[in-house]
């Protein structure tokens, strides 16, 4: 499907997404995350760092699952946009978080953080498919990094925005699972 359908949809789905209380958005986040304790040693007891990411424009909220990531020893990151990469720093209760030119909070401290077999990307998006597909803000940055390392990834949106097939294109890099507030689920693709 053409770029200008796929931004067709993003603008709906924005729209729809928008229209949603705060209390939808903290309740739907409340969910996720207990999705993430019950279902975590079972899915996930090998990860030893995980990157998150700060909610915008209503994405759910997964920083409940900081102290419980830190817990158990698990490196907790952000990421950091610099002109068209991503990478990603640690982030410590204490740190200090800016905001890059999207607005979007990030560590200005922190180490960069190195990506192995044991990372596991939570990967914003405004809608998911059940093959993994991935509707974001159309810039990029997440396919880039999932296509370029070799990471567990997880894809969080809302239940309301979970279909069985959302236009692609070809650089379009797929979650390996899918997480809403009705759990977690590997992907069709994995």
């Amino acid at each position: 499907m053409p770029s200008s359908a796929k931004g067709d949809l993003r603008r709906d789905i924005l729209a729809q997404r928008a229209s949603l209380s705060t209390e939808v958005i903290a309740d739907s986040s409340r969910l996720i995350c207990a999705s993430v304790h019950e279902q975590w040693r079972a899915l996930f007891a090998d990860v030893r760092q995980v990157f998150l990411f700060h909610p915008v424009a209503k994405e759910p909220d997964l920083r409940n699952l900081v102290a419980f990531f830190r817990t158990q020893g698990i490196v907790v990151a952000l990421p950091v946009v610099h002109g068209r990469a991503m990478h990603f720093k640690t982030w410590e209760a204490d740190d200090q978080l800016g905001s890059n030119s999207f607005n979007i909070k990030e560590p200005s401290n922190g180490k960069v953080c190195t990506v192995d077999q044991q990372t596991l990307v939570f990967t914003p998006c405004l809608a998911l498919d059940l093959s993994g597909h991935r509707l974001g803000f159309g810039r990029g940055y997440y396919d880039r990094f999932l296509a370029a390392h070799n990471v567990i990834s997880i894809g969080v949106c809302l239940q309301l925005f979970l279909y069985k097939s959302l236009p692609r294109e070809e650089h379009d890099c797929p979650v390996s699972y899918l997480l809403t507030e009705d759990g977690i689920k590997p992907s069709s693709r994995a």
